[in-house]
């Protein structure tokens, strides 16, 4: 990859996935809990879905060239599909279950990448994104949050999409805003982020809701 550091990091994360216990044996909720429809405006999740040969392509391209070890595996016609009223999420499972590369798709077109974990490891639950850049959110159930930022961060947070995220607010970076997120909405509740819904933790889904509000224009 073009920067050794992120590979790394990646290759850290494939060797932790092989040790996870399978996203199946988790029980899901069929219902999107209520909070996620009022805060997040999440509307729908289908799984199991195909996309539009346009967007597949443009989603193999940049996994191609952002995530060149995880392209190879990821299965682009079988595709998770979260609708938010601004954007979407079309997640695509890989050879480990809990792992997904995520496309996150505005109504602009305008689209971002990000490796995708999560999971049981020893009946402890953990969640894992890793950007392109390098920058990653990550949070385990027995030690709490860690993460790598960048050091510029997007002065425009806030003001995007404020049909999502409601007037302009103080530019957060995208480790605080799922904090503050996490905080405001679920009370700092570690069991509500391990919630499932349609084989997805509730925590994966806010945090994927985060990096749009930051980073997707």
């Amino acid at each position: 990859m073009r920067n050794p550091t992120c590979f790394l990091v990646l290759l850290a994360l494939y060797i932790g996935a092989c040790t996870a216990e399978p996203v199946a044996s988790l029980s899901a909720n069929p219902e999107i809990p209520a909070i996620l429809q009022t805060h997040l405006k999440l509307q729908k999740i289908e799984n199991q879905q195909r996309a539009p040969a346009e967007l597949v392509d443009h989603f193999i391209e940049q996994a191609e060239a952002q995530f060149p070890i995880f392209a190879q595996e990821a299965d682009f016609q079988n595709l998770s599909i979260l609708h938010f009223e601004c954007f979407s999420i079309y997640l695509s499972p890989l050879d480990e279950p809990g792992d997904y590369l995520a496309l996150l798709s505005s109504a602009g077109q305008n689209t971002r990448l990000l490796f995708v974990e999560w999971g049981l490891q020893n009946g402890i639950f953990y969640l894992q994104l890793l950007a392109p850049d390098g920058e990653g959110l990550r949070f385990f159930e027995s030690t709490g949050f860690e993460g790598e930022e960048n050091a510029i961060q997007d002065a425009r947070m806030g003001s995007l999409y404020p049909c999502c995220y409601g007037s302009k607010e103080e530019p957060l970076s995208w480790l605080n805003r799922f904090k503050k997120d996490w905080n405001d909405w679920l009370g700092n509740d570690p069991k509500k982020l391990a919630t499932w819904v349609k084989g997805m933790p509730v925590g994966g889904i806010l945090a994927m809701y985060g990096y749009a509000g930051v980073y997707l224009d």
